[in-house]
């Protein structure tokens, strides 16, 4: 009978081997997918692993932000609800893409387009959830604190919309004027790397590629990313602990 908590341990660091290698060769790890799964069913598998892995992680480094308002890691009904949500916004935003890449008569395969965004949102989740944590913070605080006044999740919503017009703490200010610069430059270098994918793959120009990508981010998503964004917030205020 294995050992409980090194069982745990390999867990997780075969998870961070995986992400960081999506990380690390986000193009080798795109390629390498495409390239040794030659059904589509086998691709989506392939991605939602890598995905997975990155989701996981990103729970992880989420503990001190969700464990303190009752969304701990073994609150499985949570987690569950999350990774499922996280997937269909994944899933969604793919397809927007795809649609996208159409529209600029870029021969787009839904899958592979799938497969590629799914690599670099594997690689850039954990990163994005450490630089949100100080946001996430104030999110459940408030959250937390509406439902605790018995006030409906429409409520928690638009006081969590005035929060954030409203000023920082100092503290807070100062983790995410630390944590935010490298974060972004490491986003913008994995969206050129992704974008770059899209073009060899697809054989299109990467001019055209750009444009696709800045159509489908400003006019074709905007409103699902707004739907996702308070489907989340209800989500949170189903499972916060109220204050």
């Amino acid at each position: 009978m294995g050992n409980p908590l090194e069982d745990s341990f390999n867990f997780v660091l075969d998870k961070a081997e995986l992400w960081w290698a999506s990380l690390r060769d986000t193009k080798g790890v795109a390629t390498r997918l495409l390239n040794e799964n030659p059904t589509d069913r086998l691709r989506i598998r392939a991605a939602a692993s890598l995905w997975f892995s990155s989701a996981f992680l990103s729970a992880v480094v989420s503990l001190p932000a969700y464990s303190f308002y009752g969304l701990k890691l073994e609150n499985a009904s949570f987690q569950l609800s999350f990774l499922t949500f996280q997937y269909a916004g994944l899933l969604v935003f793919s397809w927007f893409l795809h649609r996208a890449f159409l529209l600029y008569k870029i021969p787009s395969r839904y899958v592979d387009t799938l497969v590629i965004y799914s690599v670099v949102g594997a690689a850039l989740a954990p990163l994005n959830f450490i630089a949100t944590l100080p946001s996430t913070f104030r999110i459940l605080g408030v959250i937390s604190a509406a439902k605790g006044h018995k006030a409906g999740p429409l409520v928690a919503l638009g006081d969590v919309f005035r929060e954030f017009n409203q000023p920082s703490n100092e503290v807070l200010t100062v983790i995410i004027a630390v944590v935010m610069p490298p974060v972004i430059a490491i986003s913008m270098f994995a969206i050129g790397a992704m974008l770059r994918m899209f073009a060899l793959h697809y054989s299109a120009d990467e001019w055209r590629i750009v444009r696709s990508f800045a159509f489908a981010m400003m006019v074709l998503m905007p409103i699902p990313f707004a739907i996702i964004v308070v489907a989340g917030m209800s989500l949170f205020y189903v499972f916060v602990t109220p204050a």
